[in-house]
């Protein structure tokens, strides 16, 4: 920690930045994300999704394939990672608090604890995750969100056969936003990456970010004795409006898109429209000496 130290808000939860949901099936995995406009000039929705090669779908085990090697959690869990991953690269923000929502409890469940005792796939996506995380802080908030509810996601990783722009219109037509979808695919990096951990091949651990240390810029010197100054008279007490977090996207248009299980995590982040008082220029009580 001396050597490495991690940003506070990277562990203490906090309100999402964005929402994101994913899924998985034997084609590919996919998904999208949501995001006010607080950090950007406009809000971003975004879908993605990727095919999964051959050779992974052939170790799915199956009632027809009992020898593979690959469950269906484990490309859930893959999808999970690849989707936080990928939002984390597009956000113009630093460590950012992603919420995530996942139709598959083995995938949610392992990805809230960070480990586990076996040696599956599922060990080595979660070692590829925090290598991810070590290497661009950001914070995870897994949801486990039933699967009727997940029907963005779904079609991500399922319409893998239609082209980008017929996907593309096919989904505008279906959840039709302002401003329209944007489409991202993962990087040939990303999924050789994920591809290494679903066959259990244990990556190098990334070497954290190097903080650079600013030096502190000194001004010019001053006067060397103040000047006489007239007594400010208190200024009348007036009424700020004051937000305790950023917009939630439960206000937003976009929360008919949103299960209600998300919608209902987010809602522990809202606080009412209240009016802050406060008396100019003393911010404080009087101190008698």
């Amino acid at each position: 920690m001396t050597q490495y130290p991690v940003p506070i808000h990277v562990l203490v939860p906090r309100a999402s930045d964005l929402v994101t949901a994913t899924d998985a099936s034997r084609d590919g995995m996919g998904g999208f994300w949501l995001q006010p406009s607080l950090h950007t000039p406009q809000p971003i929705l975004v879908l993605w999704r990727t095919t999964f090669d051959t050779d992974i779908q052939s170790q799915l085990i199956t009632a027809t394939n009992p020898t593979g090697t690959i469950t269906n959690s484990n490309l859930e869990l893959a999808a999970i990672i690849m989707g936080t991953s990928l939002t984390n690269h597009h956000l113009p923000i630093a460590h950012p608090s992603i919420l995530v929502a996942s139709d598959n409890i083995p995938a949610v469940t392992w990805c809230k604890k960070g480990s586990t005792s076996s040696t599956t796939p599922a060990a080595f996506l979660l070692h590829l995750l925090a290598n991810t995380r070590r290497a661009a802080p950001y914070t995870v908030q897994p949801l486990y969100i039933p699967g009727h509810t997940n029907q963005i996601a779904d079609c991500c990783s399922r319409l893998l056969h239609l082209p980008d722009d017929a996907f593309l219109e096919y989904m505008n037509q279906r959840f039709p936003v302002q401003p329209s979808w944007t489409l991202v695919h993962p990087s040939k990096e990303q999924v050789l990456l994920m591809k290494s951990a679903l066959f259990k091949k244990l990556l190098r651990l990334a070497s954290p970010p190097e903080l650079s240390e600013q030096e502190t810029q000194h001004g010019t010197y001053g006067k060397t004795s103040a000047t006489t100054s007239t007594k400010t008279p208190h200024w009348p007490i007036s009424m700020i409006p004051f937000h305790f977090c950023s917009s939630l996207l439960n206000d937003t248009g976009w929360a008919r898109l949103l299960p209600v299980e998300i919608k209902s995590v987010l809602e522990r982040w809202k606080a009412p429209f209240v009016p802050l008082g406060r008396r100019f220029p003393h911010w404080a009580s009087t101190t008698h000496v």
